[in-house]
Order: C-alpha cells, then sequence, then structure tokens
C-alpha cells in the first residue's frame, strides 16, 4: 500500500485529530485514514451527482438520441 507523508501541518490540526482519535479509541494515523477516505468517497459522489445532472440538462436540451449502432452495422456490411 502507498504512503503518504505530510509536512508543515499546523499544530492545532495535530491536535485536533489526536483528540478525535483518542475518542473513537483509534490511532491518530488511522483516524485521519479514515477521514481521508470518507472525504474522498463524498468527493466521487458530488462528481457522480454532477454527471448525472449534466446528462439530465442534455436530454432536456436535446431529448435522447436513437441508437446508431443498426446504422453503422449496416453501413459496415455494405463494404
Amino acid at each position: 500500500m502507498p504512503e503518504l507523508r505530510i509536512r508543515n501541518v499546523e499544530p492545532w490540526i495535530v491536535e485536533v485529530y489526536r483528540d478525535k482519535a483518542r475518542k473513537h479509541g483509534l490511532t491518530m494515523e488511522r483516524e485521519i485514514r479514515d477521514t481521508l477516505a470518507r472525504l474522498a468517497v463524498q468527493d466521487m459522489t458530488d462528481f457522480l451527482t454532477e454527471l448525472r445532472q449534466t446528462r439530465t440538462q442534455q436530454r432536456e436540451k436535446y431529448g435522447v438520441l436513437d441508437d446508431s449502432t443498426p446504422a453503422i452495422l449496416a453501413d459496415r456490411g455494405a463494404l
């Protein structure tokens, strides 16, 4: 598994995560890993939500296009 080193972290940030880890009965490393994972999932969820909204807007603007596969296959068969 890759390692990540973060330098020059403000002392108050370290203290916040140390306190959170203590309250959750975890190591500070585990607390930060869990936080990073939670944030990454949220970023991915936000991105997918944005994609769905864009798709909906495009469908409202242009409608649903016909599937071009049959026409392409027919054209290739004509070669």
